[in-house]
């Protein structure tokens, strides 16, 4: 071990004696540390702060694996080529030690170069978060959506083969079974199987289509598993400064009874409240309206503006506080085929999330509350985390509000896809995680380094370069390029014979390469997506237990086999 790491020192020292490592990370540092000032994004806090993640993360990552590359094939390259490898063989040290040496040192430099920038990367972060946003909304987005760690559940399977089952004894009782069979004969050449096979897909299609589509007027339901609730309520009280009534016009028949109250408390508390998020006041349940330094206004709707909890209390009486956690619902709703263009269209949207617990039945918001949702724009709602039951399941209810008892001129059926629905809910926070996001980054320098030592082993400082270079895309887009050159579904499908090569070329290729989209921390910490260590020990797993070290065993046998000086007679 002694030698190995005697190696390595002397990797880590000449790697940074190139000043290629060190002007590297100066000009990353630099560039970081203007982006903070220069990057506007869409004019919020909110907007600024994930370009600034997004940019900054992308560039380091490609900077950082490029300087690995150039770095890690020079050190073997360069020590054949200038022939100061005579110097190490002739010491009492193996060859597979010499290579070992290597790529331990240039993973030390590689975490100095991920610590620099991280470092660099979450000050600017840290600055951005200090900032004044220019609204409560986008103060919500920051806190909830940037700077935090959540876990994301899609929504239960739908279960639609009584459904299909249905729909094919209707086909049969009305005699047209034989009719439609003979359609799908037709377009697999006759084969009543494959025929078969292909109707039903068509016909479960055709059902998941319709069961998440929602007629005005029509109730939507969806169950959700799996929600861990973090955190516990927090407790306080605070002193009514004013109060105030009145009615939400939602339509000319339909209005609403809200009140609003001004709550004075301690600033360290105003913190914890979140805008348009949960608050109870005395028990009751209201909507955070707006948050000021030390004080701010709950808002009750429909039965809960009557309750005498509430209803009865004046100006300066003291009022029980209960900030519970909370989870968030994430959708994005569509206009239904056939229902005209949707642009500039705002669509009007009931929701409620309801505990499916019947020894403890709670729900929010209010049934009788519309809002307002872009089209085809994802949208959030803050829910308190009671609507969880002790199970980890939840469920949600959606009502299509478009038509004209909601003061909608025309009625509208609109679409929502399970994958455009999720409950998301808090797993830690953003320091963790973006620690975590650098390990991943650090791991993807570990296999480079392995890389390059693999190649510089055996080839020339500038041909190991350029195939290092040539195979990081396919890492970096994998995803991408398997769509390219998938194969048809069909299988009697025709396949041009450079998409079948192509198909099992890259299939190949990522045997050997991970996946650096999928292991990429930047969406994760743009979008406040928790990386679980499972995550973490997986790609070290895969990336670097397998993948690495399969390349450190090849080199490890090339440059064993490798002829280093001819014997001249």
């Amino acid at each position: 071990m002694g030698g190995i790491w005697a190696i390595a020192r002397h990797t880590f020292f000449e790697s940074l004696r190139t000043k290629f490592a060190i002007v590297t990370l100066a000009l990353e540092i630099l560039a970081l540390s203007t982006f903070p000032f220069i990057l506007t994004g869409d004019g919020t806090l909110a907007g600024r702060t994930r370009t600034y993640l997004a940019y900054s993360l992308s560039i380091t990552t490609a900077l950082l694996a490029l300087c690995m590359i150039f770095l890690s094939t020079y050190v073997v390259a360069s020590d054949v080529r200038k022939k100061m490898i005579f110097t190490v063989v002739t010491k009492p040290l193996s060859r597979w030690q010499y290579i070992l040496g290597r790529w331990v040192g240039l993973v030390l430099l590689g975490t100095m170069l991920v610590a620099g920038c991280g470092a660099a990367i979450y000050a600017g972060a840290s600055y951005l978060h200090s900032q004044t946003p220019i609204n409560q909304k986008d103060r919500r987005i920051v806190e909830t959506e940037i700077f935090t760690a959540r876990q994301r559940v899609s929504p239960d399977p739908i279960d639609i083969e009584p459904f299909v089952r249905r729909r094919i004894e209707r086909l049969q009782q009305s005699g047209q079974f034989a009719e439609v069979l003979e359609e799908f004969k037709g377009k697999v050449g006759g084969d009543e199987i494959k025929a078969r096979d292909l109707m039903l897909r068509e016909i479960r299609k055709q059902i998941s289509v319709s069961l998440q589509s929602v007629r005005p007027g029509q109730i939507l339901v969806r169950n959700f598993s799996g929600i861990h609730v973090a955190g516990s309520d927090i407790r306080s009280d605070g002193v009514v400064d004013a109060r105030g009534e009145g009615n939400l016009q939602f339509s000319p028949e339909k209005r609403i009874r809200v009140m609003d109250m001004l709550v004075r408390v301690k600033a360290s508390l105003i913190g914890r409240l979140i805008y348009k998020g949960p608050v109870r006041v005395n028990n009751v349940i209201g909507q955070v309206m707006q948050r000021r330094s030390e004080s701010f206004v709950v808002r009750f709707f429909g039965g809960d503006a009557n309750n005498p909890a509430i209803a009865d209390v004046k100006k300066g009486d003291k009022v029980a506080l209960t900030i519970e956690p909370v989870i968030q619902l994430s959708y994005k709703i569509k206009i239904a085929p056939g229902q005209g263009g949707a642009a500039g269209r705002v669509l009007k949207s009931i929701w409620q999330l309801q505990n499916p617990d019947p020894q403890r039945p709670s729900g929010y918001p209010l049934p009788a509350r519309p809002q307002e949702d872009p089209v085809q724009m994802a949208s959030t709602m803050t829910v308190p985390a009671s609507v969880v039951d002790g199970r980890g399941k939840t469920r949600v209810l959606y009502q299509n509000a478009n038509h004209p008892d909601f003061g909608v001129p025309k009625a509208i059926s609109v679409q929502i896809l399970n994958d455009d629905m999720s409950i998301l809910f808090r797993r830690g926070g953003f320091d963790a995680n973006f620690l975590r996001g650098l390990l991943l980054l650090l791991l993807l320098l570990a296999f480079l380094a392995a890389l390059g030592v693999f190649t510089g082993s055996f080839l020339s400082f500038p041909v190991a370069c350029l195939v290092c270079c040539a195979v990081l895309p396919f890492g970096f887009m994998g995803g991408f390029l398997s769509d390219a050159v998938s194969l048809p579904s069909h299988p009697n499908a025709p396949v041009d014979w450079s998409i079948w090569l192509g198909h099992y070329i890259l299939r190949g290729m990522r045997v050997v390469l991970p996946d650096f989209s999928s292991t990429s921390p930047t969406d994760s910490l743009v979008d406040g997506m928790y990386i679980s260590w499972s995550t973490v020990g997986q790609a070290a797993l895969m990336t670097l237990a397998v993948r690495a070290m399969l390349l450190m065993l090849l080199a490890f046998w090339v440059f064993h086999k490798r002829e280093l000086a001819r014997v001249q007679v």
